[in-house]
């Protein structure tokens, strides 16, 4: 312990207690910079979702809206269960179907 002197160990408990208040306030300005970016990304997010939802819904509401308009054409269109469930002629070619009209 020759090598500590009163005078070192004055230096550095003054260099100790005047850091430690600039090494807190820099702690705490870092982590409240860093929550205010997580809750910055934190509503981009939240914003970005109902966005999303806002659109999948417009796009749901459409697609109902087509579906509803052309549901009765796409059943005329379409052969009744009846005509599938029938066997094929045996004069026609297997796998080949009278075209959807």
């Amino acid at each position: 312990m020759e090598g500590i002197t009163p005078e070192l160990v004055v230096a550095f408990t003054l260099l100790v207690v005047a850091a430690a208040p600039v090494g807190w306030l820099f702690v705490s300005r870092h982590y409240k910079l860093r929550e205010k970016e997580l809750e910055l990304e934190a509503q981009t997010r939240r914003d970005w979702a109902a966005l999303q939802g806002k659109t999948l819904d417009a796009r749901l509401t459409a697609l109902e809206t087509v579906v509803a308009t052309l549901g009765g054409a796409v059943r005329q269109q379409l052969p009744q269960r009846e005509e599938l469930a029938a066997p094929p002629d045996s004069q026609s070619e297997l796998g080949r179907r009278e075209p959807i009209r």
